[in-house]
């Protein structure tokens, strides 16, 4: 006999009853707790909806008032993710040992969108070094059929790697995510003879599998977790899904920051201000910061104590930012772009360092959503605007040899149909069995469009002289229609 349901009223508290059953009372803690990573999902989607729908209106208002140039500030903050306790185990972590922030990663090798993620993680790791550490967690879907086999070479290439490079295992990772399309033993095997991994002992962990237990014990964590794709970042155990815009990942990483120093967290300063360089003394009040005064277009060298415009002083100078007070509230400002500006050592003392980068990202005081950063930037392969991604690594003597049959591989390379102001474009062909193409990740019909910066052509090719230098290198082919960058660096 089916059991009677009785609906009553519609009562949802966190600690309010929801229902009784055989005289027991479940409330909404307890349906809420198995599921509160998927509810975080529908907060976060509000919370882009919410973003969007200001961003419009905020257009629309400079626009009705386009003399006005003062900027908008924003003041809705993102949701706050629930945190969750990761096993701490002896795993490897790529980064400072003793750091305070650690990002979890669950990722598959045959996930574009895990590819995606490495060079933020890359970013980020130089950023808030050495603040950050970063543990991997084996997570290949379902359907990622090559993913568990491309996990096991990863977890053997860091085994056998040469014990005075500890570098290998985590080069290893990049190069795999480099062409992730292309998982096969033959691609682990070139990717470990351009590391030095003995041949040998790695052809034996291959065949053998011995990290298995190891992917599967992931893949419970991930299942116990509640995960159901990914990637799935938790920094200090807060639930970031994503892949979220560099931006996103700093909001949290900052906020994490300031509870652990037992501060409100810093939001990013909306005043006419970018910082150029910075550079950090030993002595903290011997730092100082190059920054431009945008509205006057002026670049000043500042001290901690300055003020910068009225009511605005600088508090602190970090490598990678500069706190400052702004009419009795605290906020900063990161290093966004380098324009040529530098702070002489001698400036500050002889233990000073000095950094000026340049990013493609825009910091906000609250984070872009993942949709908003692909919006804002989308590719074009015409000026190399196609987001990097992870380097693969190619050895300098392998790169000679095949240099030295230069002669052979170039003629593999044919025009192509395709015209640009009267000359050919050039295709390859028939070089799907040849090991220096198929190392690289290129295919038969794949059509070279740039080397670095500079257009291939039947007239033009710098691939080979691009190759001889010891210099990073980028391809952009096209392939089916679609641009595809990769990135190498030869050592």
């Amino acid at each position: 006999m089916a059991s009677a349901l009785l609906f009553i009223l519609p009562v949802y508290a966190g600690e309010a009853p929801v229902a009784t059953v055989n005289g027991q009372t479940i409330q909404a803690d307890d349906i809420d707790a198995p599921i509160r990573l998927a509810l975080f999902d529908l907060e976060w989607q509000k919370y882009q909806l919410r973003r969007a729908s200001l961003l419009q209106l905020i257009e629309q208002t400079q626009a009705r008032h386009p003399a006005v140039s003062a900027p908008a500030k924003i003041y809705l903050l993102p949701p706050m993710p629930p945190r969750v306790a990761i096993p701490q185990d002896k795993r490897p972590v790529q980064g400072a040992a003793e750091a305070s922030l650690r990002l979890s990663v669950f990722c598959s090798f045959q996930s574009p969108h895990c590819a995606q993620l490495q060079p933020l993680i890359g970013h980020l790791l130089n950023e808030y070094a050495p603040n950050l550490q970063v543990a991997y967690y084996e997570s290949p879907q379902g359907f990622h059929r090559y993913g568990k086999s491309a996990a096991n070479a990863a977890l053997c290439a860091a085994a056998v790697a040469p014990p005075q490079d500890s570098q290998t295992g985590w080069k290893f990772r990049d190069a795999l995510y480099a062409d992730f399309k292309t998982l096969t033993p033959t691609r682990f095997r070139n990717i470990a003879e351009q590391l030095n991994i003995n041949q040998t002992r790695f052809d034996a962990c291959l065949e053998s599998e011995p990290y298995s237990a190891n992917i599967e014990a992931d893949l419970a964590l991930a299942t116990s977790l509640g995960l159901s794709n990914v990637p799935v970042v938790f920094i200090n155990g807060l639930y970031v899904k994503g892949p979220q815009s560099l931006d996103a990942y700093r909001y949290y990483l900052d906020s994490e920051l300031q509870s652990l120093a037992g501060t409100e967290p810093l939001l990013a300063s909306t005043r006419p201000l970018k910082l150029v360089a910075t550079s950090v003394a030993t002595d903290s009040q011997s730092s100082s910061a190059v920054m431009e005064l945008t509205e006057l277009q002026e670049v000043k060298q500042f001290r901690i104590g300055d003020h910068l415009l009225p009511g605005v002083v600088l508090l602190a100078v970090e490598s990678q930012r500069v706190i400052i007070e702004d009419e009795g509230k605290q906020a900063f400002i990161r290093l966004q772009t380098s324009q040529g500006g530098h702070v002489p050592a001698s400036a500050a003392g002889s233990n000073s360092t000095t950094s000026a980068q340049e990013t493609q990202f825009t910091t906000q005081n609250v984070p872009t959503t993942s949709n908003e950063s692909r919006t804002s930037a989308q590719p074009d392969y015409r000026t190399r605007q196609l987001p990097p991604g992870p380097s693969m690594p190619l050895s300098r003597d392998w790169v000679n040899e095949q240099l030295a049959q230069r002669e052979h591989l170039e003629a593999l390379i044919k025009p192509a149909e395709h015209v640009v102001e009267g000359v050919h474009l050039v295709r390859l062909e028939n070089v799907d069995n040849e090991r220096f193409y198929s190392t690289l990740g290129l295919k038969s019909g794949d059509v070279l469009m740039r080397v670095n910066d500079s257009w291939v052509h039947e007239g033009q090719n710098q691939l080979w002289e691009r190759l001889a230098e010891d210099q990073p290198l980028t391809v952009i082919i096209m392939r089916q229609g679609f641009p595809v960058r990769y990135d190498y660096f030869i050592e």
